[in-house]
């Protein structure tokens, strides 16, 4: 799923009128595409939203990896760069470092990288992925599930996809 895919999707979700898509649209081109792993985040971004992380690619749209939800999305970048307090940080690791010769398999939030492989983690995370930020008051919960649902469903039909969500969608309750 491109960028502009999800702007669509966004567009379809909210049921929103054409103006308002248009506005979406300019505000996730002005604000949300311009800002990388390594930015400065501001304090608007302490608010709750989505994120959702990308691949960047030569020569063709960049591929959507991942997406996840927040209360406050400045904490939540910041806990990107340790191993401990991100799953897609740690399955990232294990799937891009398996073969180095300082590879040790990191299980769970307890553990971290041997050294050497943090800071390549790092240096990767910079280069090769792109992590763009939509503040968001409510709904964040239904976009992220719906998100990983449709991407799900392309790595079923295109095994070349890359897609690092683990999360089952969460179940509803019966009301009493």
């Amino acid at each position: 799923m491109n960028k502009l895919e999800i702007i669509e999707l966004s567009k379809k979700i909210l049921n929103l009128s054409a103006d308002d898509a248009n506005h979406l649209k300019e505000y996730i081109a002005i604000e949300i595409l311009k800002k990388k792993h390594t930015d400065i985040i501001s304090k608007h971004d302490q608010n709750a939203g989505v994120y959702l992380i990308f691949r960047k690619c030569k020569n063709k749209n960049d591929q959507f990896i991942y997406i996840g939800e927040t209360g406050n999305l400045e904490k939540r970048h910041k806990d990107l760069r340790d191993t401990r307090h991100h799953t897609f940080r740690r399955t990232f690791g294990n799937i891009r470092f398996e073969l180095h010769e300082d590879y040790k398999k990191v299980m769970n939030s307890k553990e971290k990288f041997p050294e050497i492989i943090e800071k390549l983690l790092d240096h990767e995370i910079e280069k090769e992925l792109e992590i763009i930020s939509c503040p968001l008051l409510f709904g964040r919960k239904e976009i992220e599930e719906y998100l990983i649902e449709k991407q799900k469903e392309k790595c079923i039909t295109d095994k070349t996809i890359e897609f690092y969500n683990i999360k089952e969608k969460r179940k509803v309750l019966p009301k009493t």
